[in-house]
């Protein structure tokens, strides 16, 4: 991406294409056999999924001139659509959706049975089975969408964080108020979900919401941290408070959970409460 936005757009895009197939090949070569059976077919949809679907969120970033809201939004289309296409497959083929999760059962009881059965737990294997699948399945769009926010901040902050004016833009980041529905909406549904009896494919696209609407709200809320510190030190670059809210994320335990939570909340309270402008004398970030 840096490379596309500094130098060359199509050679950038052409590098994208190349990664992609570099790792198609490498994952073609480890998953499938000789038979070429449906399930090795399906084996390496899944096993390229994660990166295919970043290197196509990189690739419509750099490739669309749209505002980086909507090349945002249109960047986790690819994911989307090659996520709907497995499942069509699988919905289609009852054989080999059973193929497929017997193949992947069988694969985590090796793995994890040593550990249940080190702390007494015999016989849950299936339990233990469906409830990682289904927390992977409801965490996969936030993830990406993670994965994406992240890249194009980083992205960006390289290009652009020695120029004048870069943090005070990074400051003025707002959503719009009515936006704040798009969170409200499916955290309600899901609420509702505890009182009702709804398909569990329901439940897993509903919770990809609701996580990816955190995710988004988070944006708002590092906005709202980074300016009630950037009024104290106007030295202080986005990029570096990123650095330290990621830190503090995967190394510190108990604060992590706290980080997690209290940003979307802070993103959340922006939307009602204008909380950049408390405290502010001449400044206007809003």
């Amino acid at each position: 991406m840096v490379f596309s936005k500094s130098y060359s757009r199509t050679i950038g895009l052409l590098l994208f294409f190349i990664e992609a197939l570099v790792i198609v090949v490498i994952d073609g070569f480890t998953s499938l056999s000789f038979t070429l059976s449906k399930l090795d077919v399906v084996n390496l949809l899944l096993n390229i999924y994660i990166p295919v679907s970043l290197l196509a969120a990189g690739a419509v970033v750099i490739s669309s001139k749209r505002s980086i809201v909507v090349r945002f939004v249109l960047s986790l289309l690819p994911a989307i659509l090659l996520a709907l296409g497995i499942s069509l497959v699988l919905l289609a083929d009852r054989a080999l959706f059973i193929e497929v999760y017997t193949y992947y059962k069988d694969a985590f009881v090796t793995l994890i049975s040593p550990v249940l059965e080190s702390v007494g737990i015999l016989g849950e294997y299936d339990f233990f089975f469906t409830l990682v699948i289904l927390t992977m399945l409801s965490l996969i769009l936030p993830l990406l969408c993670v994965a994406v926010c992240a890249s194009i901040f980083l992205c960006e902050s390289f290009l652009h964080s020695k120029e004048g004016g870069w943090e005070d833009r990074i400051a003025r980041i707002e959503f719009n108020p009515s936006c704040v529905w798009l969170f409200i909406l499916p955290w309600s549904l899901l609420l509702l979900f505890h009182f009702m009896s709804v398909p569990i494919w329901v439940n897993v696209i509903t919770l990809n919401v609701a996580f990816t609407a955190g995710v988004i709200y988070s944006i708002q809320g590092f906005v709202v941290l980074f300016v009630f510190f950037y009024k104290r030190n106007r030295a202080l670059k986005s990029l570096s408070l990123f650095l330290v809210v990621v830190a503090l994320i995967l190394i510190a335990p108990g604060i992590n959970f706290i980080v997690l939570l209290g940003l979307p909340m802070l993103g959340l309270l922006e939307s009602f409460f204008d909380l950049k402008r408390i405290g502010e004398k001449n400044e206007n970030y809003s």
